[in-house]
């Protein structure tokens, strides 16, 4: 450990993880995709990502609220049939079947949900400030709703059923319509 002003400064989570490992059997450490992957008899242990964009600061919800905007989400989510919920790149979403319809994430500090709505949709909802069409998935439908504010329950609720009904297979939409 390093000292600064007389404290003692803790080690970073690399350098942590790092010296960890080197406690195991036949360590290794090989890049994979940019990263370093840590190995331990040839199998990966870990695996050691930084968040390239970096940790806002701005953040102005807590993580309790963003924890409660997530589960209120979930629980819509999850009441549809044959739905999981998910991780993809670290975020919250929820699939119906193997596809997903519904990304909970936090951009430019604020806590967005991403559900499909297609491009008609998304040509008369952007009037409303809170809607964005987003960077990467925009141009296949899909739209963003800045929640940082809280969600309005039929509005919300008709944004996931819209992009569920979109992605799951015939006999989910008749389960949801029995």
């Amino acid at each position: 450990m390093s000292k600064t002003n007389g404290k003692q400064k803790g080690k970073d989570i690399t350098t942590a993880v790092n010296e960890l490992c080197q406690w195991f059997p036949d360590p290794q450490g090989v890049i994979s995709h940019g990263s370093p992957d840590l190995r331990v008899a040839g199998k990966r242990f870990a695996t050691n990502v930084i968040n390239h964009h970096g940790v806002d600061q701005n953040m102005s919800l807590g993580w309790s609220r963003i924890a409660d905007l997530v589960q209120q989400i979930a629980q819509w989510c999850l009441a549809l049939p044959e739905t999981s919920r998910d991780q993809q790149f670290g975020n919250a979403c929820f699939r119906a079947g193997k596809k997903n319809f519904c990304t909970v994430y936090i951009s430019k500090g604020r806590l967005q949900l991403s559900t499909w709505a297609g491009s008609e949709a998304q040509a008369s909802l952007t009037f409303d400030n809170r809607y964005q069409i987003p960077s990467y998935t925009g141009h296949n439908g899909w739209l963003n709703l800045d929640i940082e504010d809280g969600l309005m329950a039929g509005e919300t609720e008709m944004l996931i059923e819209q992009s569920y009904r979109h992605f799951a297979l015939q006999r989910m939409l008749k389960a949801l319509d029995a």
